[in-house]
């Protein structure tokens, strides 16, 4: 018995010092995350708040939502440095109503870094990334997804869209990403 006790004695020990030892590689990531800014280049946080919320963030807190991949615990702990929230909006909005979805989009995440100061800077330039990393915040930034957006209005199912049309002013006023939907076709991708 006493052999026994002393033996689960051991194997606590060891696994104590185990635990104890610093993992180098553990290390240096958290080294260079101190350094440089993590950036995650997609997150459909947005979406799952207009989905679960109809967009009203006063009926949800970020900082003990456990119904989405997302929340600003995890966002802390993986130490991320800068996000792209997307602005998805579905591909059966397509000369519907993707305009006003996608601009509903853009001002939730608007919307976010005012209600939580404290962790979201929105950012539209590498400038403003650093300048988030270096209080501490997750600069936010905005990707559209899906391509529908620019000069698909209702009526206008093939909108000719003119040199410096559509597209540029709104990338000046809305975002710095477009991306396309994998699953929908538009006048910009196929």
């Amino acid at each position: 018995m006493l052999s026994k006790v002393i033996s689960a004695a051991y194997v606590m020990l060891w696994i104590s010092s185990c635990a104890a030892a610093e993992d180098p590689y553990m290390t240096r990531a958290l080294q260079l995350m101190s350094e440089t800014p993590l950036i995650d280049g997609h997150n459909d946080l947005p979406w799952q708040l207009r989905m679960r919320f109809n967009n009203e963030l006063n009926k949800v807190d970020l900082n003990t939502l456990d119904t989405t991949h997302t929340n600003i615990p995890k966002i802390k702990e993986g130490r991320l440095g800068a996000q792209f929230w997307s602005a998805y909006v579905p591909c059966e909005s397509q000369y519907k109503d993707a305009v006003r979805q996608t601009l509903e989009q853009i001002d939730v995440v608007h919307r976010m870094c005012q209600k939580y100061p404290e962790t979201f800077m929105f950012a539209t330039s590498s400038h403003d990334i650093m300048t988030a990393f270096s209080m501490n915040k997750t600069a936010s930034l905005i990707g559209v997804e899906g391509g529908s957006l620019p000069g698909q209005q209702s009526g206008n199912p093939t909108p000719h869209v003119p040199a410096g049309g559509p597209l540029p002013h709104t990338h000046t006023l809305l975002q710095h990403t477009l991306v396309r939907a994998s699953n929908t076709q538009n006048i910009y991708s196929s």
